[in-house]
C-alpha cells in the first residue's frame, strides 16, 4: 500500500553538477533529472568552500554555517583525552529534529557522518552501514548495526538481500562499460570484474531501496535519500579494473571517465523509479553537496589511492538544485539558491516555522504566490546536546578508519599534542573559509592571522594577504608578498598578482604589466580565478584589448564565473559598448543574483541606452540588495526627478532613508574611532 502521508521527497546527489551533466544531458541520458527540473524549479547551487565534507553536511542539515554548528573536524578530544569522533556534535539542531519536534514523521536514509543514529519520528539510517558494505573489510564487522539504525526494528529491511533481477538493475549493470580481453588474456579475470562491479553498485543502492519501502509501506511526511560516498564506490571499482589493466584493451583513463558517468547515470535511473513510486503529488528537492569538473576523476582517485585529504578547491563553485511541488513554479529558473537555503525552503514548503537566527533563506521566487509570509519562530535557537565523549575509543577508531579508507580523512597521528594543532587549526580554516565565503572581511582577517600565529602556512599568507589587499591595508601586504616570495615550493602566480596590485597602487603601471605577464606564464593548466584578477589590473592600466584577451580566458576555463562577466562588463563600459556590457552584467547576475554591483552597473548601462525604465527597476534591486549602495541611490532620485517615470514621492523618500543610513554610518565610525583610540591609550599605559 503506498504511503499516503508522503508530503516531500529530499534527494542528495554526490558531486553533482550542471556543467559536468551538460554534454551527458545533449546525448540524452539523465532523463528524469532533466524532467524534474522542466516540471518545476531549478538552478545552480551555490556551494560553500571546506576542507572537511562534514563542515558542509552539518551547514546543509541546519541552514547554519559552521561558526554556528561548531563541526569543523571527523574528531577531537574527549574529557577522557582520548580522540573521539565527533558524531552528533552540532550543538544546532539538524532538519530532523526540527521536524520530529514538531510532530512531523521523517525517515533519514543515508545522511552521511551521523554516528550513532538519533532517535526521530521515523526512521534514521547513517550512511556508515552503506560505507562498511563499499569497502568491506574485518573491521566493520565491530560497528555494532543497532547503533547505525533507529528503530532497531528497521534493520531486518536493512540486511534484506536485493533482488538485482529486476529491469532496473539489468538498466544499472547494462551501463557497465564494454571492456575488451587482448590475446592471451583471461575473459575469466574480466567476468570477476563485472562481477564486483555489480555488487558494488548494488550495495550502493542500499539506501534507495529504503526509500522504496518508505514511499509503498511507510507512515512518514517526508523522507530524505543520500546517494553517497560516490569516493568509495569508484575507488571499488577501479581497484577491481587493476587487477585486470594488463589484460584488456582499454585505457586506464578512459575507464575512469565511464565509470564517473556511470555512476550519475545510476543515480538517474533511481531518481525515475522515485518519481515513478511517488507520484507526482509528492513535491521532491534535489540538491548536491559537491559540484564536479571533468578531469577531476584522475584527481580523485590519486587523492583516494595515497591517501591524503580531498580538498574543494579543485570542484565547480556550483551544484545542482531542482525543485518541484504544489505551489511551486514551474519551468523556472531560480538564481542565487544556497546550500543554507534547502532546509528553511523545505521548512517553509512543509508549513513549519523556522529559527530566526538562520543563515540560509526561504527561496521565495521559488513559489507562484506573489507575497510569502515566512513564520520564523521568536526564540533563537537554544543549544543542543551532543554526543562527544560518549563514542567508545574503539568505535572511534574504527569509524574513522573507514573515512581514510575511503580519502576523506588524513590519519591522525598517535601523538596528542600534534592532533590537538591539526584540530585547532581545521576549526580555524573552517571558519575563516565561511566568512570569507560570507564576505565577512573582519572576521575572516583575525582568523586568519590566527592561523598564521599557529601554523605559518604560505597558503594562509596568501589568503590573509587576498583579504588585507581588499581593506586597503597595503603595507602589509607588501611584507607578506616578501614572505611568500622566499617560500621556494609555493606556487607564485598568486604572488604576482599581488605584487601587481601593489604597483598598481602606486601607478607603477610598467612594473604592474610585468608582474601579471610573469603570473600568467606560471598559471597551471585549468586552473580558474587567476586570469579575472590579470584582467582587471589590465582594466586599471586601461589595456583594454589586453584585459578583454585575459578575461575571454578566464571564461573559457570556468563560464560559471560570475565575477568574470563582471569584469568584461566593466571592459565593455570602459569602450562604451554599452549593449554587450548589459549582457555580461546580465550573465552575472544569471549566475548569482545576490550581486548589488552587479545590478547598479547593469543600471548604469541602461541608462546609457536610454532605457529609463529597466534602469531604475535594476538600480532599485541594488538598493534593495545593499541600502549603502549611494549610487543606486543618486541614479534613482534623479531618474525619479528628472526621467518621464517621474515619482517625486518615491525621490523623496530615498533622500530620506539615505540621510538617516548616513548618521547612522557617522554614528559607528565615531564609536569605532572612540574604541580604537581607548585601545590605543590603554596599549601605551601598558608599555
Amino acid at each position: 500500500m503506498k504511503n499516503k502521508s508522503l508530503k516531500l521527497l529530499l534527494i542528495n546527489w554526490e558531486f553533482a553538477s550542471w556543467k559536468y551533466f551538460k554534454p551527458i544531458l545533449e546525448e540524452g541520458f539523465l532523463p528524469n533529472l532533466k524532467q524534474l527540473a522542466n516540471s518545476g524549479v531549478s538552478g545552480n547551487l551555490q556551494l560553500m568552500d571546506s576542507i572537511t565534507d562534514i563542515v558542509l553536511t552539518n551547514a546543509i542539515a541546519s541552514g547554519k554555517g559552521v561558526y554556528k554548528h561548531q563541526v569543523a573536524s571527523f574528531a577531537e578530544y574527549s574529557t577522557s583525552d582520548t580522540l573521539t569522533y565527533n558524531g552528533d556534535k552540532s550543538v544546532v539542531a539538524p532538519f530532523w529534529e526540527r521536524l520530529s519536534e514538531q510532530g512531523v514523521k521523517i525517515d533519514v536514509l543515508g545522511w552521511p557522518f551521523v554516528y550513532p543514529a538519533p532517535k526521530v519520528e521515523g526512521t534514521f539510517v547513517s550512511s556508515f552501514y552503506q560505507l562498511a558494505e563499499l569497502v568491506k573489510d574485518e573491521m566493520t564487522l565491530k560497528i555494532p548495526i543497532d547503533q547505525l539504525v533507529f528503530p532497531v526494528k528497521q534493520q531486518s529491511h536493512l540486511t534484506t538481500p536485493i533482488d538485482t533481477n529486476t529491469k532496473l538493475y539489468q538498466k544499472i549493470f547494462k551501463l557497465l562499460p564494454k571492456v575488451k580481453v587482448i590475446k592471451g588474456g583471461e575473459q575469466k579475470a574480466v567476468d570477476s570484474f563485472y562481477q564486483t562491479c555489480q555488487t558494488l553498485l548494488t550495495n550502493y543502492t542500499i539506501h534507495h531501496q529504503q526509500a522504496i519501502h518508505a514511499i509503498e509501506q511507510g507512515e512518514s511526511e517526508v523522507i530524505s535519500v543520500t546517494y553517497g560516498h560516490f569516493r568509495a564506490l569508484i575507488k571499488g571499482m577501479l581497484e577491481a579494473f587493476d587487477l585486470i589493466e594488463e589484460q584488456v584493451k582499454q585505457e586506464k583513463s578512459k575507464i575512469q571517465t565511464a565509470l564517473t558517468q556511470l555512476i550519475f547515470k545510476t543515480n538517474d535511473l533511481l531518481l525515475g523509479d522515485l518519481l515513478e513510486r511517488a507520484g507526482k503529488e509528492v513535491a521532491v528537492m534535489l540538491y548536491s553537496n559537491h559540484g564536479y569538473r571533468k578531469g577531476l576523476e584522475e584527481d580523485m582517485v590519486t587523492q583516494i589511492t595515497t591517501d591524503t585529504v580531498f580538498t574543494h578547491k579543485d570542484l565547480t563553485s556550483y551544484g545542482v538544485w531542482a525543485f518541484r511541488g504544489t505551489g511551486v513554479c514551474q519551468s523556472k529558473r531560480i538564481f542565487g539558491v544556497t546550500q543554507l537555503d534547502i532546509i528553511p525552503t523545505c521548512l517553509h514548503y512543509l508549513g513549519l516555522s523556522i529559527w530566526n537566527d538562520i543563515d540560509g533563506k526561504v527561496i521565495t521566487n521559488a513559489f507562484e504566490e506573489e507575497e510569502i509570509e515566512v513564520n520564523f519562530s521568536k526564540e533563537t535557537e537554544p543549544k543542543r546536546e551532543t554526543t562527544v565523549g560518549i563514542i567508545s575509543e574503539m568505535i572511534s577508531q574504527e569509524l574513522l578508519s573507514l573515512l581514510e579508507k575511503e580519502g576523506l580523512l588524513e590519519a591522525f597521528s598517535e601523538d596528542k599534542a600534534t592532533n590537538e594543532s591539526r584540530l585547532k587549526e581545521e576549526c580555524l580554516l573552517a571558519e575563516a573559509l565561511f566568512y570569507m565565503d560570507a564576505k565577512g572581511l573582519e572576521q575572516a582577517t583575525k582568523l586568519f592571522e590566527d592561523l598564521i600565529a599557529l601554523n605559518p602556512k604560505p597558503f594562509y599568507t596568501a589568503k590573509l594577504a587576498t583579504v588585507y589587499m581588499i581593506v586597503n591595508r597595503f603595507e602589509e601586504v607588501a611584507t607578506m608578498v616578501e614572505t611568500l616570495l622566499k617560500e621556494e615550493n609555493y606556487p607564485s602566480p598568486n604572488v604576482h598578482i599581488l605584487q601587481a596590485s601593489l604597483h598598481l597602487q602606486h601607478n607603477k603601471l610598467r612594473s604592474a604589466m610585468r608582474m601579471y605577464e610573469k603570473a600568467e606564464t606560471l598559471l597551471p593548466k585549468g586552473v580558474q580565478g587567476y586570469y579575472e584578477q590579470t584582467a582587471r589590473g589590465y582594466l586599471a592600466l586601461q589595456k583594454h584589448q589586453l584585459a578583454l584577451k585575459t578575461i575571454q580566458k578566464e571564461l573559457q576555463q570556468n563560464k560559471e564565473n560570475p565575477g568574470a562577466y563582471y569584469t568584461l562588463g566593466q571592459i565593455y563600459m570602459s569602450v562604451r559598448k554599452y549593449k554587450e556590457a548589459a549582457q555580461a552584467f546580465l550573465n552575472a547576475i544569471d549566475l548569482v543574483y545576490i550581486y548589488p554591483i552587479a545590478h547598479h552597473s547593469l543600471a548604469e548601462c541602461l541608462v546609457r541606452l536610454k532605457k529609463y525604465k529597466q534602469a531604475i527597476m535594476a538600480a532599485e534591486v541594488a538598493l534593495k540588495l545593499n541600502p549603502f549602495m549611494e549610487g543606486s541611490r543618486r541614479m534613482l532620485i534623479k531618474l525619479y526627478n528628472e526621467s518621464r517615470f517621474r515619482n517625486p514621492e518615491r525621490a523623496k523618500l530615498l533622500e530620506e532613508e539615505g540621510k538617516q543610513l548616513k548618521e547612522q554610518a557617522d554614528k559607528e565610525r565615531e564609536l569605532m574611532e572612540a574604541e580604537m583610540k581607548k585601545q590605543q591609550q590603554a596599549a601605551e599605559v601598558l608599555s
